[in-house]
């Protein structure tokens, strides 16, 4: 009962007096928690000095290298370098003249006003050249003369026509003379070959056009005509296909005691029975199938 008891006062004191997790139990023990913040920030500040101090270290210069045999030898340029260099004309080496600043400002202006002054007239040539006539006044105008001259169509049409009868005699006389002094080559009168060629073409074009209208009157209402490509392709197929049926069926036994054998056998049979009828249809001239 007293253990009990004791057990009870003391969740009773929890409940009253709540801890904060891990470290309000160490606290509540007389404990001190350990600062893990304080601890990181001393273990940054301490890479920070540490990396600090590597970058100090490589940023010492270090000895150049060089080789044994020209260890001992001084550089020549360190020695030029240490001697006193004295310009022959020290006094106008490095430096300028009073005002020297100003005269070239000066000088840069007006170049800058010349070069502005050259743009502007070469702008105003440009637009000289370009630029279109002005439109003259009404009073500089002289009047238009709006009477018309009265002139007879008929007659110039007439004398029109009597010159062009009396041009294209002159033609056809000069080009007789000129086939009387000549004779006349092999080809002439006769049709040329490219005209005949082009006749025959056209000859075939009309009979290959009258071949399919002709088809298609034979053909039935609601078919076409296979093509005679189609049509040797697709008897081939079904002859190789005639060969392998045929030949799967001489390779199964004589006696066929199962009834699988036996489902087989005749599903091959029928099969080999419609691709011999569609041989028999597909040897036909001509093959008509419905249109899709």
């Amino acid at each position: 009962m007293i253990k009990h008891h004791h057990s009870d006062s003391s969740q009773v004191a929890n409940f009253l007096h709540p801890v904060n997790g891990y470290r309000g139990l160490q606290e509540k023990k007389g404990q001190t928690p350990k600062n893990h913040m304080l601890q990181n920030l001393k273990s940054l500040r301490e890479k920070e000095n540490e990396n600090r101090l590597k970058k100090e270290n490589e940023s010492i210069k270090k000895e150049e290298f060089k080789l044994p045999q020209y260890k001992v030898v001084e550089s020549k340029v360190k020695h030029i370098k240490e001697q006193d260099y004295t310009p022959e004309n020290p006094v106008n080496e490095n430096y300028l003249k009073a005002g020297a600043m100003k005269e070239r400002a000066s000088e840069l202006v007006m170049k800058k006003k010349e070069m502005a002054f050259e743009v502007k007239r070469e702008k105003e040539l440009l637009q000289n050249e370009f630029k279109k006539p002005a439109v003259p006044k009404k009073e500089a105008t002289p009047p238009l003369n709006t009477q018309r001259e009265e002139k007879n169509y008929l007659v110039q049409n007439a004398t029109k026509d009597l010159k062009m009868i009396a041009k294209k005699g002159e033609q056809k006389l000069s080009q007789k003379k000129e086939g009387e002094e000549f004779d006349k080559p092999e080809t002439f009168g006769k049709v040329p070959k490219y005209i005949l060629d082009r006749k025959a073409e056209w000859k075939q074009q009309e009979e290959k056009a009258l071949e399919e209208q002709r088809k298609k009157d034979e053909c039935p209402p609601g078919m076409k005509l296979v093509p005679e490509s189609d049509r040797i392709a697709t008897l081939s197929e079904l002859e190789r296909n005639k060969k392998e049926i045929q030949g799967t069926i001489n390779r199964m036994p004589i006696l066929c005691d199962t009834m699988s054998l036996q489902q087989k056998k005749a599903q091959l049979e029928r099969k080999l029975e419609e691709i011999e009828d569609a041989i028999k249809i597909f040897s036909r001239k001509k093959v008509y199938i419905a249109e899709d």
